[in-house]
């Protein structure tokens, strides 16, 4: 006699349930090892962001500085490369898509922070994209 399937059976997930008979098959030493590599891994990719998010910071602040300086020159004579040219759109994609929220709530997700901690890093990731965009928008504005 032929059963029907249920909805449950329908759902089953075989990769899923071999994941899991893997995982009860490991050593409890063993599960704490893989748990603490996943998060190790996942540090040193946050930390590599907040790498980049600083070094893409200081470029911003660089260039204000640079055009600060460009403006403070007055009527003096001046050739196309003492112009502080805004970053190309390129690297504002990339920013943008690199700090992105929900990006964030997969990264914070996988770091296994506290809630709050999880919230703060959202937050802030949040007003990171938010001040990428907002920069954009007026470089966007300065070229008219």
């Amino acid at each position: 006699m032929q059963r029907s399937q249920s909805s449950s059976d329908e759902e089953w997930d075989w990769e899923e349930h071999q994941r899991q008979e893997r995982l009860s098959r490991m050593s409890r030493d063993q599960k704490i090892k893989l748990a603490a590599q996943h998060q190790m891994a996942a540090m040193a990719k946050f930390k590599e962001e907040q790498a980049r998010q600083q070094a893409l910071e200081a470029d911003t602040d660089g260039l204000r500085r640079q055009f600060a300086i460009f403006e403070a020159r007055g009527q003096k004579a001046l050739s196309a490369a003492d112009i502080p040219w805004p970053p190309d759109e390129r690297v504002f994609k990339v920013a943008t898509l690199r700090w992105h929220p929900d990006k964030w709530q997969h990264v914070s997700g996988s770091l296994q922070l506290p809630g709050s901690d999880e919230e703060a890093v959202l937050t802030r990731v949040h007003g990171i994209c938010q001040a990428v965009n907002e920069e954009w928008a007026a470089v966007q504005q300065s070229l008219g």
